[in-house]
């Protein structure tokens, strides 16, 4: 919740006429209310897996946020909607610690714009509002990558290959 609020509290000065869409759930009401109570806000809860690419396909941006107190459970794991946010064919925006490994893969494969502090997130969230070619520069990259590492068929062989070896 901490680094949503961050974030829509910095889109706000950055991007006045901007809002935040948040889809999924909070842990508990307080962390609901302390992201909710920014104005640019819309939270939609939790909605069926089959209207999220939708979603996605209509942002302007889709970001992803990280809070570092997550960093030690989060340390070997890969969220699937970063996968997802990936391959939707639109700017994607991470708002994490470059600690994260998945903040470092992304940045690597120049997948994504990262921000990992506020003043950052201000610079980056200007130049994206004014810039077209700043925002879509890693679009490309990132459905590229999409495809390359996170395919089904290609993660289905891989599995298959482990446990034929393991036979």
């Amino acid at each position: 919740a901490e680094p949503l609020s961050d974030f829509a509290r910095v889109l706000r000065k950055a991007v006045p006429e901007a809002t935040l869409n948040v889809y999924g759930k909070f842990v508990s009401d307080e962390d609901e209310r302390s992201v909710c109570e920014n104005e640019n806000v819309v939270y939609h809860g939790l909605v069926p897996y089959d209207e999220i690419p939708k979603a996605l396909s209509e942002a302007s941006v889709v970001i992803h946020c990280e809070n570092k107190e997550k960093l030690e459970n989060l340390r070997y794991a890969f969220s699937t909607k970063i996968a997802d946010s990936l391959a939707c064919g639109r700017p994607f925006l991470v708002y994490a610690s470059e600690e994260f490994p998945f903040v470092k893969y992304l940045k690597e494969n120049k997948a994504a714009h990262i921000a990992g502090n506020e003043r950052d997130l201000e610079t980056v969230l200007v130049k994206m509002k004014n810039d077209e070619e700043y925002r879509n520069m890693y679009i490309s990259s990132a459905t590229d990558l999409a495809q390359k590492n996170h395919n089904l068929q290609k993660n289905c062989d891989f599995v298959q290959e482990i446990i034929e070896k393991l036979l």
